[in-house]
């Protein structure tokens, strides 16, 4: 059940990163888009996870790749005259997809690649922790400046409407410290690549999904981050990263509050063809 708080701003803004069974949701998109009309939201997009070159849980089959296209457009042709309907994807700098098939496309790093060794940044504490010791010598600023390095990169390799949970490798932190995230030797890092997003007018989403899955007590970006990247002249987009139709729309009230805090004065909603702001 989407809050009720948060209701009137799904309404307004929509939801543009949910994945469903086509990928590692829970729910078809039929019953994500039902939820959604429910709601009253005019505006949503999907967002499975584009195909890779190797095998995992939770990254689109190549073969559900037509499936999935299809099933958007059955809903487009179904719904269309309730609801504008994307058919997005969320692609990693290794994906085989052709991302010109969609509509839009949230670009996401969660892979540092070793070799033929690859570590699943937000996979678990336990395996960052062993990345960091086996690749680092135990540094863990100089395994985030890595991750930021590979995020700064994704827009020159793939398409990037818009970049998916920016401070991603940050995620167990707050759980289980390993970092300082006021160190200035992660800030820099992390404001080096917000500052190339925002010259590049690249939009960041607000994610709320960790909030919800109770691995952060705050969105995707921490706040000082969101300062920066507004004062730069950043964009965002309200993004809940929802595998259910229980975190459809999740924190979007609360969402709206911090980026006002941030500074900033609009979010972004998607007309077809870009991400363009909207007064929050």
């Amino acid at each position: 059940m989407i809050a009720r708080k948060d209701v009137q701003i799904l309404a307004r803004f929509g939801d543009y990163h949910m994945h469903t069974t086509f990928c590692d949701g829970r729910q078809s998109p039929e019953q994500m888009l039902l939820a959604v009309l429910a709601a009253g939201a005019k505006n949503i997009g999907f967002s499975a996870h584009a195909p890779v070159p190797y095998a995992d849980t939770w990254h689109m089959p190549p073969e559900n790749e037509v499936p999935y296209r299809a099933e958007i457009a059955r809903l487009q042709a179904l719904y269309g005259d309730r609801i504008a309907l994307w058919c997005g994807t969320e692609a990693d700098g290794e994906t085989v997809a052709d991302l010109s098939r969609y509509d839009y496309v949230i670009a996401s790093m969660h892979t540092l690649f070793f070799g033929k060794e690859r570590c699943v940044v937000d996979y678990s504490p336990a395996v960052s922790r062993k990345t960091v010791q086996q690749h680092f010598g135990g540094d863990w600023y100089a395994y985030c400046r890595a991750y930021y390095r590979a995020l700064a990169a994704l827009p020159d390799r793939i398409r990037a409407d818009v970049i998916g949970h920016f401070d991603l490798c940050a995620k167990f932190n707050e759980a289980d410290p390993c970092f300082d995230e006021e160190d200035l030797r992660y800030q820099a890092a992390a404001k080096e690549v917000l500052s190339l997003l925002a010259q590049r007018d690249i939009p960041i989403e607000i994610n709320t999904g960790a909030v919800f899955r109770g691995k952060r007590t705050v969105f995707y970006p921490r706040l000082s981050f969101l300062r920066f990247f507004a004062a730069c002249g950043g964009r965002v987009v309200l993004c809940s990263d929802a595998h259910g139709t229980d975190t459809i729309g999740y924190g979007f009230a609360d969402a709206c509050d911090y980026c006002r805090a941030a500074g900033l004065t609009a979010a972004c909603v998607f007309d077809g063809k870009a991400f363009v702001p909207r007064p929050l």
